[in-house]
């Protein structure tokens, strides 16, 4: 249940999704994503090393934004390579191409530390590895067949073989240049570049059977001669025996170097690994320099202070008001008109925290917060009909589940949604009310609690907030320009809902006031309601306020 409640948390204030959008190029990256966990209290200097260490680059990479595109072309040539390290560990030499991929890998990393290291000074060490490692390639070359090759100047003995090779070429292109010299001037042949001659399929008989000629393949009209293979086999047999010689003092000077850097192995190993924690910090420098986002500061515990905070994926939807709040260990309160973006907040809240639990800058004026053990976001939407659950059953199964598994001394953000909302409004708020005493005098647990029960209200040491409701006096000029227009019914229904909302202020403000704002009647008046609906409500709040019990 309690994973349960964490994934619904995690849908419900977009982080799931952000986390989703995150792609890092390398697969270093993606196996670094698939298990990176959020940073917990305790670790509150690893994150702050974590964080100052983005402002480093962030700082630098704003100077020289030249240097993103850089680090981006590095990153989609890094490939992984941890079979080929654990190959090497296991003291297998492997293939020729085996250590082409590993000079490949190194190059292309030494130029991302070598960026790296104008804010990453810890990162110089593995600087330092990759170019140790490359030290032992300098005799290496490229053979232009996408690989490379160990040059005879390497060990003497692959000079020897080279110079045997250079003479039997020699010997062989002499071979067939007589020959091919000798059928022209005896036959009247002519050769191309390919060693091939063609001749009309009329001369097909007078060219059977002479030596050395060989039909290669034939067209409507004409035949390919090539000379057989028998004329250089000799030397290329010769040629072969002298390639297996070389092959295996190839593997051997390979098994030298692979014992030479034994050494080595791990610390590459290890370094791969380090290279996907790497592109998940670059994620976080990205998102940072993109959206002009605030590095967040820790305020030990008992404090979450958000100025001007916003909920990136849900501005890209609407028009989005920052919110600014301030929540302290206890219960903070918060009432609104419904529509007031009393949720939105919620979700900003728990997205906003989610940020920093995972080492991300933030998209505020400033943010002051603590690491908590676990968040949670309970809408009210957990109705799981399979499990016999309705929305009040699942609310009362997640409050017990968070409660009874929390340990002394853990730290746990909550944001309630209209809890007990799916019940009776007396018994509802009833259970609100025991709720919130609760967790007021449960240490470790920072509530944000939105609610419409009037009751919860009277508990002593509550802070409050409010939404800031509708700006009437703007919208009652909009509602007297659209009296002088014609609508159809629903046209004007939708235009009224568009405005009225277009003057909601959702902005969050502190408050002394214990009371439930109450504006639905003046909504529905707005919004032109069903005149003898309208009057039926109406008279139920005259009848109330003669003394009918609300819950």
């Amino acid at each position: 249940m309690r994973q349960r409640l964490q994934r619904l948390t995690e849908s419900a204030s977009g982080w799931e999704q952000f986390w989703q959008d995150l792609k890092p190029i390398t697969p270093m990256g993606r196996q670094a994503k698939s298990v990176w966990r959020p940073f917990r209290p305790g670790e509150e200097a690893t994150w702050q090393a974590y964080m100052d260490q983005q402002g480093r680059a962030i700082t630098y990479l704003r100077a020289h934004p030249e240097v993103v595109e850089r680090i981006q072309m590095y990153l989609r040539r890094l490939f992984s390579i941890e079979h080929l390290l654990k190959m090497w560990q296991a003291r297998l030499a492997g293939r020729l191409s085996d250590w082409y991929q590993l000079l490949e890998w190194l190059t292309q990393l030494r130029g991302w530390l070598q960026e790296r290291q104008h804010w990453d000074h810890e990162g110089l060490a593995a600087l330092q590895q990759c170019n140790l490692v490359l030290e032992e390639f300098q005799h290496f070359q490229a053979d232009g067949d996408g690989g490379f090759t160990i040059p005879a100047q390497f060990d003497p003995r692959l000079q020897r073989i080279q110079s045997e090779q250079q003479a039997l070429l020699q010997q062989r292109h002499e071979e067939l240049s007589k020959y091919r010299c000798e059928l022209a001037d005896q036959y009247k042949l002519t050769w191309n570049q390919e060693g091939e001659c063609w001749v009309p399929l009329n001369r097909l008989e007078g060219l059977k059977g002479i030596k050395g000629l060989q039909l290669l393949r034939t067209t409507p009209f004409e035949a390919a001669y090539g000379l057989h293979p028998a004329i250089t086999q000799v030397y290329d047999e010769q040629l072969q025996i002298l390639e297996e010689r070389s092959s295996l003092i190839v593997e051997e000077i390979l098994h030298e170097l692979t014992s030479k850097l034994k050494d080595v192995w791990p610390l590459l190993l290890q370094l791969h690994s380090t290279i996907g924690q790497w592109e998940l910090e670059w994620l976080a420098i990205q998102w940072a320099l993109q959206r002009g986002m605030v590095q967040p500061q820790l305020s030990g515990t008992g404090l979450f202070r958000v100025d001007k905070g916003i909920h990136p994926l849900l501005a890209q939807r609407f028009a989005f008001t920052p919110i600014s709040l301030e929540l302290t260990d206890g219960v903070t309160i918060l009432t609104g008109a419904n529509m007031g973006g009393k949720s939105v907040a919620l979700r900003t809240i728990i997205f906003l925290q989610s940020l920093v639990q995972y080492g991300f800058w933030v998209p505020a004026q400033q943010l002051t917060t603590q690491l908590f053990h676990e968040l949670y976001l309970l809408t009210g939407d957990g109705q799981d009909a399979g499990a016999g659950l309705s929305s009040f059953g699942f609310d009362l199964l997640a409050v017990h589940t968070i409660l009874q598994e929390k340990s002394v001394g853990t730290s746990v953000l909550l944001c309630f949604d209209e809890f007990a909302r799916g019940t009776n409004p007396i018994e509802g708020s009833r259970f609100a009310r025991g709720v919130v005493q609760y967790l007021q005098q449960t240490s470790g647990c920072m509530t944000l609690f939105v609610t419409h029960f009037p009751a919860v209200l009277s508990i002593p040491k509550l802070h409050f907030y409010q939404t800031g409701g509708i700006r009437m006096n703007a919208l009652q000029g909009e509602l007297e320009r659209l009296e002088t227009e014609e609508y159809p019914a629903e046209g004007r229904w939708q235009e009224l809902l568009a405005h009225l909302q277009s003057q909601l202020d959702y902005a969050l403000y502190p408050t002394e006031t214990q009371s439930i704002p109450q504006e639905a009647l003046r909504i529905a008046e707005i919004l032109g309601l069903y005149p003898p609906l309208l009057q039926a409500v109406e008279a139920e709040y005259k009848e109330n306020k003669n003394g009918r019990e609300e819950p």
